[in-house]
């Protein structure tokens, strides 16, 4: 208060001073720092200090897994992609097994079935996690005709736009990858086909060679519903294949809030 004819604020952290009236001023580094404003009139300056604490944010936990579905036992491949100051790191890989503290940890899962892997990073500003679903299955034995055994999972569970697409990948064993297979399915859930999301034919090739193929629901907008919906895919019988199991498999369209 009073007449006041130049103002001086000193950030305390070496950088340029400022002369505007309300500044703002980004701490770029962790650490304690003193802010002095000085003002100065025709009586002379009078300053006044407060103390800024800026913290060391937390790292981001982030990680890749391949393959994150197959058969048991299935080795998987963690890779740390985590970012930040990093004091330590825990994978818990959800069957029970000890945990690992690893940078880029392999893991086989020898029982079919649905787990979360867990990656815990820690540096001086906390914690944080991420987490990854993984789908084990058990390899159906072979047909006795010969014919090729075929199988469903979400491979990526959850779509929230055209950007964002869920994926189902249906995968064959017993019968050898020569030539292509052309496996039958069905839809289902609230979502309509060929208007919440793009149309699919029923019908998915696995090449020639290959051992699977996507089916990729790839939605046309935003969702109509607040809420998040499902999308349920069922393997149908058809020439070449017998369906084995899992036959049937789920992934969620996010909804708009």
């Amino acid at each position: 208060s009073g007449s006041i004819t130049s103002r001086d604020w000193n950030f305390g952290d070496g950088s340029a001073h400022s002369t505007a009236l309300s500044p703002s001023h980004t701490y770029n580094n962790a650490g304690t720092y003193t802010v002095t404003l000085t003002v100065t009139g025709s009586g002379g300056s009078n300053s006044k200090s407060v103390t800024i604490q800026v913290n060391t944010p937390p790292p981001t936990a982030n990680f890749t897994a391949n393959p994150t579905s197959g058969n048991a036992p299935l080795t998987v491949q963690f890779t740390d992609q985590s970012s930040g100051s990093i004091t330590s790191r825990d994978w818990n890989f959800g069957d029970g097994s000890s945990h690992s503290s690893a940078q880029n940890p392999a893991h086989t899962y020898n029982t079919a079935g649905d787990y979360t892997a867990t990656l815990t990073v820690t540096g001086s500003g906390g914690s944080k996690s991420k987490s990854v679903a993984i789908h084990v299955t058990t390899a159906p034995l072979p047909s006795p005709d010969g014919r090729t055994w075929v199988s469903v999972v979400a491979s990526d569970k959850r779509a929230s736009g055209p950007g964002d697409i869920g994926v189902f990948t249906v995968s064959r064993t017993g019968g050898g990858t020569g030539s292509a297979v052309t496996v039958r399915y069905s839809l289902g859930g609230t979502p309509q086909n060929g208007v919440d999301y793009q149309t699919l034919p029923g019908s998915v090739t696995i090449p020639a060679g290959a051992s699977s193929a996507d089916v990729k629901v790839v939605p046309t907008g935003p969702s109509r519903w607040p809420i998040d919906e499902d999308v349920f895919l069922m393997l149908e019988q058809g020439p070449g294949y017998i369906v084995g199991t899992p036959n049937y498999a789920t992934l969620t369209i996010a909804g708009h809030n």
